[in-house]
């Protein structure tokens, strides 16, 4: 053969790109095309052996050429991993064991995904007596519309408001009409009503304020104190019913029937609340300003408690206590006025005289009847139990673990 065979890479016809020889674009020289990454002494990335062309360029030399060289990437191993639905069928099937496992303590563990804690409470036998809130002073705020979990935290009261209204020994409760949907709010004002109950006096007395920052010249701390605001006093009853469903849906459901029917009675006497205490305890009615607070109220028994209330008498069944009352107190009076079929209001007036290990001692005041007089008597609160144990409930609808509910025992009365 004749000649000299052309080395790769020095003809203008060959080019090397990523180790492979075409024959489609011919290659510059390195003064048409200097190569940007040309390896030298200095050069701080070496070019790895064996990718170098004779012309001392590397191999990742930029070309003007029409079409780029292909680029190849090396991908690394990925770490395989499980399906999300898998992750979140086994995480759940974690959890819902460890919650079985808790559970696994109490009889009468509920399906938290289906039942109420209403109903819970409700075939656990829960008592209702000694279960009341307790407070002296309240503070009732008009605002229709919805109401957040918490009423000082997600209210659409202003900041300062907010602020001010934070003391300590008050009660605030947002309230609105049955069915209001808060429109006309702004052109009637702010309805507000001032309330305290106490063994010596319960008051009531009411105001409509322009706006609510009105509120900040509103002497609290004197309401807490048992200070009358001197607003327009409230003669008759005020009947407060929980209808809180961003707080527990149980409070929605069970106690709007019931603020239904007591609407249609006494529309200017009934109010929807915010949260008074006792989910579980749903429907909840507050009757204002002796402050009876009741549970598991039938919408058909509504009228007659606030009816028995107006006269002077209440309905001793569905009693939870009265908010003042320390909770001993309200399970020894209900107890009390069970035993001894007293209605009136006024006829008991118990208060807690001495706490002691294992018992709470009660003095009762009882004003009516053959047993009129000063009394005393033991209370104990025990855990609920049934023949298998300790009987769980839950504090709220959605609450993954159960507690153990506890009942009152109220001994013989004997003087005090």
């Amino acid at each position: 053969m004749g000649g000299t065979l052309p080395r790769l890479g020095h003809d203008r016809r060959h080019v090397v790109v990523a180790g492979r020889v075409g024959t489609r674009y011919p290659t510059r020289t390195a003064q048409e095309a200097p190569c940007r990454t040309r390896a030298t002494t200095n050069s701080r990335r070496p070019a790895s052996r064996g990718t170098r062309s004779r012309s001392g360029s590397s191999r990742r030399c930029r070309t003007t050429s029409p079409t780029p060289p292909r680029r190849t990437r090396t991908a690394s191993p990925r770490r395989r991993t499980r399906p999300r639905a898998t992750q979140r069928t086994q995480r759940t099937q974690r959890t819902q064991g460890t919650q079985r496992t808790r559970r696994s303590e109490l009889t009468a563990a509920p399906d938290v995904t289906t039942r109420r804690c209403a109903e819970v409470s409700a075939a656990a036998g829960e008592q209702l007596g000694g279960s009341a809130s307790a407070w002296n002073a309240c503070l009732l705020i008009e605002q229709d519309g919805p109401w957040g979990p918490k009423v000082l935290r997600d209210t659409r009261l202003p900041a300062a408001v907010r602020d001010h209204l934070d003391l300590e020994g008050l009660r605030v409760l947002l309230i609105r009409r049955h069915g209001r949907t808060g429109r006309d709010q702004g052109a009637q004002g702010v309805r507000v009503m001032a309330s305290w109950s106490g063994p010596e006096m319960s008051w009531l007395e009411r105001r409509t304020l322009a706006d609510l920052d009105e509120l900040l010249t509103v002497d609290l701390a004197g309401l807490v104190r048992g200070e009358r605001p001197g607003w327009q006093p409230v003669e008759e009853p005020v009947v407060l019913v929980c209808t809180h469903g961003r707080r527990d849906v149980c409070c929605a459901e069970r106690g709007r029937p019931v603020a239904a029917a007591l609407a249609t009675h006494d529309p200017e006497g009934t109010w929807e609340c915010s949260h008074v205490g006792g989910h579980r305890f749903a429907p909840n009615v507050v009757l204002l300003p002796a402050g009876l607070a009741y549970g598991r109220v039938e919408a058909g028994e509504a009228v007659a408690l606030r009816e028995a209330y107006a006269s002077g008498q209440l309905l001793t069944e569905r009693l939870r206590g009265r908010v003042w009352q320390q909770p001993a107190a309200q399970a020894a009076e209900v107890a009390i006025r069970q035993r001894l079929g007293l209605t009136g209001v006024d006829d008991v007036d118990a208060a807690v005289r001495e706490v002691a290990p294992g018992a709470t001692t009660v003095t009762l005041e009882i004003r009516a009847g053959q047993s009129a007089g000063r009394w005393a008597v033991e209370v104990q609160q025990h855990t609920l139990e049934d023949e298998a144990g300790p009987v769980g409930v839950l504090s709220s609808c959605g609450d993954a673990d159960t507690s153990r509910a506890s009942s009152w025992q109220v001994g013989p009365l004997r003087q005090a």
